[in-house]
C-alpha cells in the first residue's frame, strides 16, 4: 500500500493531500527512517509514525519543539524571548505555544513572517535587522522600547549563511542572563571548501568541529553547555543539524561534553 493511503487508513493524516504534505516535510518515519515520497510502498507490519502532530507555521518549528521536549528544565511560561533569524516564524510559533508572554522576532529579511504571527499581540517583529548589529541600543531603537524595560529570558536562533560565532557576543549583550537555544548548522560553520558538491557536510569530524567551534566561542563569553541534540529534521540539502542549549548559569565545560559532541556528530539516522 502507498504510504499516503496508509497514513489516512491508520488515522495519522486527515486526507491524502495532508499525508503528502507530511511526507514532503520529512515528518513521516517508516521503521524509524524518513519516508521520501508519497508513493513509497509500506507493509502492514511496518511501523509508521509522524513527528510532532502539531502543524507549526514552518518545519523549523518541529526542530525547536523536539529539542524542548528533551530540554525539560527550560520553562517558557510567562517568559520574554528573542528569536534571532525569525524568518516565517517557526521558532516564534513554538515559543508562543509553549507559553511565552512576549517574543522579539528579528530577521534581516522583509515580509517573511506569516501574517498570523506578524499581527500577534505578543510578537514584536523587527524586519531588516542584521544580527551582527544587535545591541541593547539598537534593539531598543528598533522596537521603540526603553532598554531598561527589555528583559529577555530566553534566546533562540536559526540563522543561515552566517556562523553563530559571529553573533553570539551580540546576542549575549541584549540577554546577559538568558538561556540560549541555538540551531547549529555545520554547513554554515565549516566554510564552502568543506562542503560536498551537493552542499553537504559528510565528514562527522567536520560536524563535530562545527559544534565545538560554536561552543568554544560560547565559553569565551562565559557560557556553558546544558544540552545538545541532533535535529530529527535535516537542513539545507539534507544536512544534519544540531540544537545546542547553552547558559550563563553553567560554567564553561566543553571537556565534559566532548564524548557527547563526537557521538551526535557521528549519527546519521
Amino acid at each position: 500500500m502507498r504510504i499516503d493511503l496508509a497514513l489516512v487508513e491508520r488515522g495519522l493524516a486527515r486526507s491524502r493531500n495532508h499525508a503528502s504534505s507530511l511526507v514532503e516535510s520529512d515528518r513521516v518515519l517508516v521503521n524509524g527512517k524518513a519516508a521520501r515520497k508519497s508513493s513509497q510502498n509500506v507493509e502492514e507490519a511496518d511501523k509508521i509514525s509522524v513527528l510532532d502532530a502539531v502543524d507549526y507555521v514552518s518545519r523549523a518549528g518541529h526542530k525547536l519543539a523536539k529539542a524542548l521536549d528533551v530540554f525539560t528544565e527550560i520553562d517558557l511560561v510567562g517568559k520574554t524571548a528573542l528569536d534571532v533569524g525569525a524568518s516565517t516564524g517557526g521558532f516564534t510559533d513554538v515559543l508562543l505555544r509553549r507559553g511565552v508572554s512576549k517574543v522579539f522576532a528579528i530577521d534581516v529579511g522583509h515580509e517573511q513572517m506569516v501574517e498570523q504571527l506578524f499581527e500577534h499581540p505578543k510578537v514584536i517583529c523587527v524586519e531588516g535587522f542584521n544580527a551582527r548589529e544587535l545591541s541593547p541600543a539598537t534593539l531598543s531603537e528598533r522596537t521603540g522600547i526603553q532598554q531598561s524595560l527589555i528583559n529577555i529570558d530566553v534566546v533562540v536562533a536559526d540563522l543561515s549563511f552566517i556562523s553563530l560565532t559571529l553573533v553570539l557576543k551580540q546576542m549575549l549583550s541584549v540577554a546577559p542572563n538568558a538561556e540560549f537555544i541555538l540551531l547549529v548548522k555545520p554547513q554554515f560553520e565549516v566554510g564552502k571548501q568543506s562542503l560536498s558538491a551537493h552542499g553537504l557536510v559528510n565528514d562527522h569530524l567536520l560536524r563535530a568541529g562545527a559544534i565545538k567551534q560554536v561552543v568554544t566561542e560560547a565559553e569565551s563569553l562565559g557560557l556553558g553547555i546544558r544540552g545538545l541534540e541532533r535535529s530529527e529534521l535535516p537542513g539545507t540539502h539534507g544536512n544534519i543539524e544540531y540544537v545546542l542549549w547553552i547558559s550563563p548559569k553553567e560554567l564553561p565545560n566543553q571537556s565534559k561534553w566532548t564524548d557527547r559532541i563526537e557521538t551526535v556528530a557521528k549519527e546519521t539516522k
